[in-house]
């Protein structure tokens, strides 16, 4: 098992030197783009919004996990075989093509695809199932309703989809969502120093709480 994930103090050191490492980041692709100015103060401007940016496309795509992530608790709670509703992506859709250009650090970038991830091979299949045929296959001669081999091809696929999000629970996928929030915490502390930073990503999600349900 990872020790960022299950040792708190080992998580929120880890989650401390990648966010200095994602705003050192974002300084080398400045420079790196001859984006940098002549003038020192420019430049550090040029970096500080550019850190401000980041702070805002990564917060974004917090909000929207925390809702699907949420979302996939409950699947995983709830008895298989019947649909829950898609999952919605418009936010990290829209905005990660931005942030893997703003802050091209491959620790930051690969924990947000390894959420994203596990929750779109969810959604997958809780698509599928909404076009899918409802009816049950034509063999009550050989097997009795409610086995597998009765099943109709809609009831398949929601059995697949609640099995991802059962996987994605048990492999810890709140505890990596809440991993990631400390990772985007500690940079907004390096980056706004104390100036207002409120609203800027979501609270963190106790595994052992109960499923806000307003989020989904």
């Amino acid at each position: 098992m990872n020790p960022l994930i299950t040792d708190p103090t080992a998580s929120a050191a880890a989650a401390q030197i990648l966010a200095t490492g994602v705003v050192a980041t974002i300084g080398r692709t400045l420079q790196a783009l001859g984006a940098r100015k002549a003038d020192a103060k420019e430049s550090a401007d040029d970096q500080q919004a550019t850190c401000e940016l980041a702070v805002h496309l990564l917060g974004s795509v917090l909000f929207e996990c925390k809702a699907n992530v949420e979302r996939a608790r409950w699947m995983a709670t709830e008895t298989a075989g019947s649909g829950y509703g898609p999952f919605d992506f418009t936010l990290s859709d829209a905005l990660m093509s931005d942030l893997c250009r703003v802050a091209p650090s491959p620790g930051l970038l690969e924990h947000c695809r390894s959420i994203l991830a596990a929750l779109k091979r969810i959604d997958f299949f809780q698509r599928a199932a909404a076009q899918a045929d409802m009816r049950p296959p034509d063999t009550k001669d050989i097997c009795a309703p409610g086995t597998r081999l009765h099943r109709s091809p809609q009831e398949k696929l929601y059995l697949r989809a609640h099995g991802f999000a059962r996987d994605a629970i048990e492999k810890r996928l709140v505890e990596r969502f809440n991993y990631l929030l400390e990772v985007a915490s500690a940079i907004i502390a390096e980056v706004f120093k104390g100036r207002d930073s409120t609203n800027l990503v979501p609270g963190r999600i106790d595994p052992k709480s109960k499923i806000d349900h307003s989020l989904i």
